[in-house]
This record gives structure tokens, C-alpha cells and sequence, in this order.
């Protein structure tokens, strides 16, 4: 049998179904999925960004862009 909203929970609390187990139920909705997905969605995206600029920066080489090295600061101008 479906409980209703103002009954007492089944689960043995005390609290009105609404205030206890219900909760949980109206916690997790369409937008409690969609915001996940949409974290992970933008984690991944910038995980990967970070990938292939490392990836970009290993393949550069300072001295075929006309650089030279600095002994001084140990740095590429």
C-alpha cells in the first residue's frame, strides 16, 4: 500500500511520511540528476583541457620557436 504524505512513516520515526522517508524521494527529482550530470559533464571537460594543454606544451620546443635560454633566471625568452 502507497503511503500518503500526512501518515505516520512506516519507518518507525514519528515524524508525518512527508517529513521523513518522503524527503528523500522529493530530494531526488529530475534537477537533482541533471545538476550531477552536469558537474561531472563540466569536470570531465576541464580534466580534459588540462590533458591536452600539458600534452600542447611537451610537444613545443623554446629553441625551434627562436628562444634562448637564460642561465640567469632559467627561463626561455
Amino acid at each position: 500500500m502507497k503511503e500518503k504524505r500526512n501518515t505516520p512513516c512506516p519507518c518507525g520515526s514519528g515524524k508525518k511520511y512527508k517529513h521523513c522517508c518522503g524527503a528523500e524521494k522529493k530530494q531526488r527529482s529530475f534537477w537533482y540528476f541533471k545538476s550531477n550530470i552536469l558537474i561531472v559533464a563540466l569536470g570531465v571537460t576541464f580534466i580534459g583541457i588540462l590533458i591536452f594543454g600539458y600534452v600542447d606544451y611537451l610537444q613545443t620546443d623554446p629553441v625551434e620557436e627562436g628562444l634562448e635560454y637564460c642561465a640567469d633566471c632559467g627561463r626561455y625568452h
